[in-house]
């Protein structure tokens, strides 16, 4: 199975073009907005604002839709995920949260919802990791003609059933982020800032800081904590071997910086970035371990808000986002980067909608870049330590493009657009990409993703979420050297001879 996998791979990247067959579609009503795939098991979700459905691949061979649930019409934060290693759902249309468990038959039974009967739900926000049954679920809602902030953990107890328990005690408890093993979340008060950890005896609580916090978020490995201080400052908490969390470092409050909007950590847990409405700011660890400000990024136009950053997977890059623009066709936002002397620069310029993707292995990044003469197109740039972005290829479509990704291994890309073209590109040598092939839908494509490694391609179109399946075409030589493809008829004889 090893040797037939990298066989695989490496047929995959020398190919020159791709068989794409459709082999699955989830029609919906209305149009779909939300779809997802389990990484552990071949299952694909899909959405609309009435209905959730899930196909799955069975013995191998064929795919069977296993699942199917109305969904009430909600209104912000909609969302659905797979967690517990793809044998537990949870379902948020941005009001009622609920909880589907596969029983040993196969079938999705539904368990738990909290706030069911907590009176108007306004707003519900939920907090959940794939590998772990911890949901924690913060919720706005209305009751006696006021508006109170609650949060709720749902999880299994040693006894394998679903329990409810409350989380906080006061008027206003939010929670503010997750581990990503979702083991501990983080959660303010109003008065304190705390982290709980479910036990076999219930929540264990630990008060973190002596006041409420607005912004506070968990390292990558969940050993740190950063949130805000002070009129815009920032406070870095570090988890000592006893368990104990032990104050690491203050970024202090200053006169040009304004009340922060956003904290984020880089992937890699070896940057900070604060964010105002004007100002980026980065704070990073140095060779010895101490932290300190590494960058100051100030140059917003005037009218224009920054709004968060999208972190290269290893953190050397990064692309600040705006939180609105009205001039979709302007390059207002930037991409930052390290160079050669650890130092944060402004290296490019980005579309205002910020549909950006840098791949998994942190050497390219693939950038909307607007509408040049002859329409959309998406730059793929090189990523590096030098002042500029290299540019390898460029993906055109004929209209706006929705959606960008890499492969798990960063050598192909795929796109979509409004054109309802979803577009494959792959990687040939070190810096030369080619397209590999072109699936047509009548309708614009608002999502296309790769799935089940790279076997298959998951796209959404109107009302319908498509799945295909890649198979690299066949490259022979005839006796001259020169290179042909091999008819499917001859290329099955060729792998079964007589």
């Amino acid at each position: 199975v090893e040797i037939m996998y990298f066989n695989l791979r490496e047929i995959s990247g020398q190919c020159l073009s791709f068989h794409a067959k459709c082999k699955a579609a989830m029609v919906h009503k209305n149009q779909v907005y939300i779809v997802q795939s389990s990484a552990d098991i071949p299952q694909i979700l899909s959405a609309c604002d009435t209905e959730i459905k899930m196909i799955e691949l069975i013995r191998g061979t064929q795919w069977v839709e296993t699942f199917s649930t109305p969904y009430d019409t909600g209104c912000v934060g909609d969302s659905i995920q797979l967690i517990a290693s793809g044998t537990c759902l949870v379902t948020n249309n941005g009001r009622h949260v609920k909880i589907f468990e596969r029983s040993p038959d196969g079938k999705w039974d539904y368990k738990i919802s909290p706030f069911e009967n907590s009176g108007n739900v306004l707003i519900c926000t939920e907090y959940a990791r794939p590998n772990s049954c911890n949901v924690f679920v913060t919720a706005l809602c209305k009751l006696n003609g006021r508006s109170e902030w609650s949060t709720k953990y749902c999880g299994k107890n040693s006894d394998g059933k679903w329990i409810e328990l409350p989380v906080g005690v006061t008027n206003r408890v939010i929670a503010c982020d997750v581990t990503r093993d979702g083991r501990c979340a983080l959660v303010s008060d109003g008065n304190n800032l705390l982290i709980y950890e479910p036990t076999d005896e219930g929540l264990e609580v630990n008060t973190l800081s002596d006041r409420g916090s607005r912004l506070a978020k968990f390292s990558p490995d969940g050993t740190r904590v950063v949130s805000d201080y002070g009129r815009n400052g920032a406070k870095i908490y570090i988890r000592s071997n006893q368990g104990d969390w032990l104050e690491e470092y203050i970024i202090h409050d200053e006169e040009d910086r304004h009340p922060l909007k956003n904290i984020q950590y880089s992937p890699d847990g070896t940057a900070i970035a604060l964010i105002d409405r004007y100002r980026v700011e980065i704070f990073g660890r140095d060779e010895e371990g101490a932290w300190g400000r590494q960058a100051v990024f100030d140059d917003i136009v005037r009218g224009h808000f920054f709004s968060k950053i999208i972190f290269s997977p290893y953190g050397t890059h990064g692309v600040i986002t705006l939180a609105s623009d009205i001039y979709p066709k302007k390059k207002r936002q930037r991409i930052i980067g390290k160079i050669n002397n650890s130092s944060w620069v402004r290296k490019a310029h980005v579309g205002s909608n910020g549909l950006v993707a840098f791949s998994p292995d942190d050497t390219h990044v693939a950038i909307f870049t607007g509408y040049a003469d002859i329409g959309p197109q998406i730059t793929l740039c090189e990523l590096s330590d030098e002042r500029k972005l290299p540019k390898v290829a460029t993906i055109e479509h004929g209209k706006k493009v929705r959606s960008i990704q890499f492969s798990d291994d960063g050598s192909h890309i795929i796109t979509g657009s409004d054109d309802g073209l979803v577009r494959i590109w792959g990687q040939l040598g070190n810096s030369r990409w080619i397209e590999k092939v072109v699936i047509k839908h009548h309708g614009w494509v608002q999502f296309a993703q790769f799935v089940m490694g790279m076997t298959h391609v998951l796209a959404c179109c109107n009302n319908e979420a498509n799945l295909y399946e890649l198979k690299p075409k066949a490259k022979v030589f005839n006796k001259h050297g020169m290179s042909r493809r091999m008819p499917r008829d001859k290329l099955q004889k060729a792998h079964n001879p007589v």
